[in-house]
C-alpha cells in the first residue's frame, strides 16, 4: 500500500477535497470513493434550452 507521503500532491489535494482518508485498496473503498466523488463534485452535461 502507498502511504499518503508517497502520493503526488494532486492526489493528496483530491483526497482532502473529497474528505476521504487513505486506506488499503478494496472494492468497498473504491465504491465509497466513487460515491463521495459523485456527491461532492457535480457534473452537468445539459445546457439551458432556449
Amino acid at each position: 500500500m502507498m502511504t499518503q507521503k508517497q502520493f503526488p500532491q494532486w492526489a493528496k489535494d483530491y483526497m482532502y477535497y473529497i474528505q476521504v482518508s487513505v486506506r488499503d485498496p478494496s472494492l468497498s473503498y473504491l465504491k465509497e470513493m466513487i460515491t463521495v466523488h459523485l456527491n461532492r463534485i457535480t457534473f452537468e452535461n445539459i445546457s439551458t434550452l432556449k
